[in-house]
């Protein structure tokens, strides 16, 4: 039996794990994708949790656990009762955003149309126009006085339908096409744009600019940031 430190105490698998959640996804007629899709995670780390070459950290579980229709308990232990077909309720499917990179931003926002995208599994409540990037660069890494950082890798969900607010973050997309990450402070005449990390220069912006439409804010409304990228700082 091994032992994942999680939620400030250990949790143990014990070494049929693998061959539970494989029974269980075939016993409610899961397919490795649809599971995956349901858990917020790719195919192949459900066929890793199968293969027994990786196990899923605790929101993952806490997901698997909902969309197989049985508890965390019986997924790492067997303790408790198996997936029962004839009582089992589907879990409604993540809905899928498009992930993209900042310089498609400006076309999705524009017709909401892209050539070519990957997706991925949002919780949040955003409208049909929000999207996800993941963050590359350290200039917004550090984290501000209420603890919130942006490492590289974490994904931001942003909604171009949520009004900004003075301190929120967000994506600007500039009048001359570029895309940059900042949070804004705003008063009655100027915008600024600023990197949570000081070494990088403020952006300074007139209010006149965001009222005109030369210069659009974006809003971020939800964060991931996986646990390998906080243990790592």
């Amino acid at each position: 039996m091994s032992q994942d430190f999680f939620n400030g105490e250990f949790m143990s698998f014990d070494s049929d794990f693998p061959k539970r959640i494989a029974q269980a996804r075939t016993t409610v007629g899961l397919t490795q994708a649809a599971l995956a899709s349901l858990a917020g995670v790719v195919q192949r780390q459900i066929a890793a949790y199968e293969g027994g070459e990786a196990k899923p950290r605790e929101k993952t579980l806490v997901r698997l656990a909902s969309a197989l229709g049985t508890s965390v308990e019986w997924l790492t232990t067997g303790k408790g009762e198996a997936p029962d077909l004839s009582q089992y309720i589907p879990t409604a499917s993540l809905r899928q955003i498009p992930l993209i990179t900042p310089e498609m931003i400006p076309s999705w926002v524009a017709d909401g149309k892209l050539k070519t995208h990957k997706f991925h599994p949002c919780n949040a409540e955003v409208s049909e126009r929000a999207f996800a990037v993941e963050i590359i660069g350290d200039s917004m890494a550090k984290s501000t006085n209420d603890g919130i950082s942006f490492p590289p890798g974490s994904i931001v969900t942003f909604d171009p339908a949520e009004k900004v607010f003075n301190k929120d973050f967000v994506i600007a997309l500039m009048e001359n096409g570029m895309t940059t990450f900042k949070q804004v402070f705003m008063d009655m005449v100027s915008v600024s744009l600023s990197a949570i990390d000081i070494r990088y220069p403020m952006i300074h912006l007139q209010k006149e600019e965001i009222d005109n439409g030369s210069v659009t804010l974006i809003p971020a409304v939800y964060l991931e940031v996986p646990l390998y990228k906080i243990t790592s700082r």
